[in-house]
């Protein structure tokens, strides 16, 4: 089919499957390019939602403990108290959690019926290993309670350092 075209029509065919490569390439460039600004946008912001909410947790008391099976900061008794996270979603627009240990204790999460996710656990994985085994903060997506999350973990130690709780900020993907 090819050799019955002239010279003319081969070049603008060449010309035109070269324009659509460039098109296809340019697009999958631009893509990677907004992909990866909005995932720093998203780092950026949730950097200053955990800042926001240490201070807020901070403003309680300074140290974490465990009594009475329930997580404290200071004096402050934080399971069942929504008040730190409703704040965070209200200021930041996205999600925060504290845990006692690795159970959700005042959280903004939903189930999937729209009541809060208190009592739900942090499931196995690379942020339960990262924040409750070694005592590190995590930092990339993870999926809660079947939705994915841009997330920030930090865990929250006792004076003698070991794990009591986990603050969580995050927003949905």
């Amino acid at each position: 089919m090819l050799k019955n075209l002239s010279l003319t029509a081969k070049l603008s065919l060449l010309n035109v499957l070269g324009l659509f490569i460039l098109a296809i390439v340019l697009t999958l460039a631009s893509s990677q390019v907004l992909s990866d600004r909005s995932a720093a946008s998203a780092q950026e912001q949730r950097e200053r939602s955990m800042a926001l909410a240490h201070m807020l947790l901070k403003q309680n008391g300074a140290d974490y403990t465990l009594r009475d099976g329930a997580l404290y900061v200071g004096s402050v008794r934080i399971d069942g108290d929504t008040r730190m996270v409703d704040q965070i979603r209200e200021l930041t627009g996205g999600a925060a959690t504290v845990f006692r240990g690795d159970t959700r204790v005042a959280t903004t999460v939903q189930n999937p019926d729209g009541s809060r996710a208190n009592g739900t656990k942090l499931g196995a994985g690379p942020v339960f290993d990262s924040v409750i085994t070694q005592r590190k903060p995590y930092r990339g997506e993870a999926d809660i309670l079947g939705e994915r999350y841009f997330t920030s973990y930090d865990p929250l130690l006792d004076a003698s350092g070991s794990v009591v709780g986990v603050l969580f900020v995050g927003l949905k993907r």
